[in-house]
């Protein structure tokens, strides 16, 4: 039974990727903007959200007042930090702020390309 439910008609199991959920998101968001409700679809990295969110397990954990593992290796590493007076170089902080300058010079470039529009709304959109 478990397995009919988890399958189609034809037998085929769902097996979505990271780019279709990002698509289907922005397609559900589209489909909200035709019904007038505001929603947009932007990625989490884009929203310069970097950090993301902690599985349900953690937050069961943490619900019963016990500390996640996670919890405490972080704490740990801050100690460590503090202790013995320099940050730890993580690699893929380098990347993150990379790709989040690129992402506001974007957004910059586009809102003076708004600016230099004759219309207003587009002055305000650029603002």
């Amino acid at each position: 039974m478990q397995d009919r439910l988890r399958a189609s008609n034809d037998g085929k199991r769902l097996n979505p990727r990271k780019a279709d959920l990002q698509a289907w998101r922005e397609r559900f968001a589209g489909e909200l903007r035709l019904r007038g409700i505001a929603a947009e679809a932007t990625p989490r990295r884009t929203r310069g959200r970097v950090r993301k969110a902690d599985r349900g397990a953690v937050l069961a954990i943490r619900k019963r007042k016990i500390t996640p593992d996670v919890d405490r290796l972080a704490r740990k590493e801050v100690l460590s930090e503090i202790r013995g007076g320099k940050s730890i170089k993580h690699p893929w902080n380098e990347q993150i702020e990379s790709r989040q300058d690129a992402i506001r010079r974007r957004y910059l470039d586009y809102a003076a390309e708004l600016q230099r529009s004759g219309a207003a709304a587009d002055h305000e959109l650029a603002r």
